[in-house]
């Protein structure tokens, strides 16, 4: 039942993971003698090794570092399902949770599409289910790190599906399997030439990368960033969802009873102490306003009139994601002091404006990656000028062959030569189509 793969840390050898499909006949746990009379692939693999090509190549123990390397990665704008694949990137969607993937559980129809959800009816007549399924993007934590996901469909209101196809993903992990018509593959890396020479480069596990695979390996990170104000103040110039902003960007002006309601100041002068006191928080990092939320620890009514107008809008737009997951998300932004934001407590009668700063950071020097199936590494550099072979061939990735060699990791060559092979097969193909058209 138990699969090769363990836990990274103390707790290796006591902690071990199931294989895929694990011989268990009953709720109690004990095996079932008949399944392990025939055993099969996935009976004795975990679901890590069964989506890694050619890692049956690979020492025993590498092969367990593939699953703790997949735990550390996160999606990357230049990601794709792999040349050389298993079958397995299929199931992946089967086996997340539904934040990131939604599996039909009958066959049904789509009703409605809207900005955040995506209504479904399962069977028909009188034993019909209508179901919702959220839509559009989220945000999600990640070894210390806030990230956006973006869940998408394919149907269109009004479409049929059959019972086990994809009716949501993330559309940053997963692509539509242009194979197999309703599923999606995990997009589990991004494509690069490696070529393996010894140097200064590659000490230590270490590697270089050229500007194409820095894009590629860019990553859309999320900065939360709080802003918190009491009741009897006023918000003026707050930003909105899609605002472009840098370090300096003025987020929203701050003004305190005082200010808010004397005519002693003119609007100049307003804007002059805004800009130079602490009540004109600022962006702290460059990119663009993603999301904004609002709580508040009181009753709206007690809110100055801009507090008030912020904290309705705010419960809107929760009301309608509530709609889609009421057990996990509640319909208004209301909360007591046990909520912490930011590593501080929202207080009674104070209002927290929480927004998600997002920008795109590519791969640079000191950054890790993971080549192949589970080969840690970390850029030494970016290079810089045009890198090529005599042949025109691109070098995206400087990697050190003896460190492949001296962990018995032979998949790098299966995938290598068989990804080489068949891009110049593909590459072969298009250019007959276009000579014959």
């Amino acid at each position: 039942m138990l699969s090769g793969d363990v836990v990274d840390n103390g707790d290796v050898g006591m902690t071990a993971y199931l294989a895929a499909n694990p011989m268990i006949a009953d709720l109690d746990g004990y095996a079932d003698p008949e399944r392990g009379k025939k055993l099969e692939i996935g009976s004795i693999l975990s679901p890590a090794c069964l989506v890694s090509p050619a890692i049956l190549f690979d020492d025993g123990k590498r092969m367990n570092f593939a699953g703790i390397q997949m735990g550390s990665t996160t999606s990357c704008v230049g990601g794709e399902t792999p040349s050389v694949r298993t079958g397995e990137e299929t199931m992946i969607a089967h086996l997340a949770r539904d934040t990131q993937a939604v599996s039909a559980e009958d066959a049904g129809k789509v009703l409605e599409i809207n900005g955040s959800s995506i209504t479904v009816q399962y069977g028909s007549g009188k034993g019909a289910v209508i179901k919702k399924h959220r839509l559009g993007r989220h945000f999600g934590r990640h070894e210390g790190g806030t990230y956006p996901q973006d869940i998408v469909t394919d149907l269109k209101v009004g479409s049929s599906f059959k019972k086990g196809e994809i009716i949501t993903y993330n559309s940053m992990h997963f692509e539509p399997d242009v194979f197999n018509k309703g599923q999606v593959n995990w997009k589990s890396a991004a494509i690069a030439s490696a070529f393996f020479i010894e140097g200064n480069d590659t000490i230590e596990d270490s590697s270089a990368i050229d500007k194409e695979t820095s894009a590629k390996l860019a990553t859309d990170v999320s900065k939360p960033k709080c802003i918190s104000v009491r009741f009897d103040e006023a918000i003026h110039n707050l930003v909105t969802v899609g605002t472009e902003v840098d370090p300096e960007t003025i987020l929203c002006n701050i003004e305190d009873p005082l200010t808010a309601t004397s005519s002693a100041f003119s609007e100049e002068s307003k804007r002059t102490l805004d800009n130079i006191s602490d009540a004109s928080p600022r962006a702290g990092v460059a990119g663009v306003i993603d999301k904004i939320e609002v709580f508040y620890n009181g009753q709206i009514e007690d809110m100055s009139p801009t507090l008030e107008a912020i904290a309705k809008a705010g419960d809107k737009r929760r009301k309608l994601e509530a709609a889609v997951s009421p057990d996990t998300l509640a319909e208004t932004g209301q909360v007591d002091s046990s909520l912490r934001l930011d590593g501080r407590p929202v207080e009674l009668d104070k209002l927290v404006i929480r927004m998600y700063i997002t920008h795109r950071s590519a791969a640079i020097g000191g950054d890790k990656c993971v080549v192949a199936n589970q080969m840690k590494s970390t850029f030494r550099r970016r290079m810089v000028g045009r890198n090529y072979v005599d042949d025109g061939q691109a070098i995206n990735i400087i990697f050190g062959r003896k460190s492949v060699d001296e962990r018995i990791v032979y998949s790098v060559y299966q995938i290598g030569v068989a990804t080489t092979w068949g891009r110049l097969m593909a590459n072969a193909a298009r250019k007959l189509v276009a000579e014959m058209g």
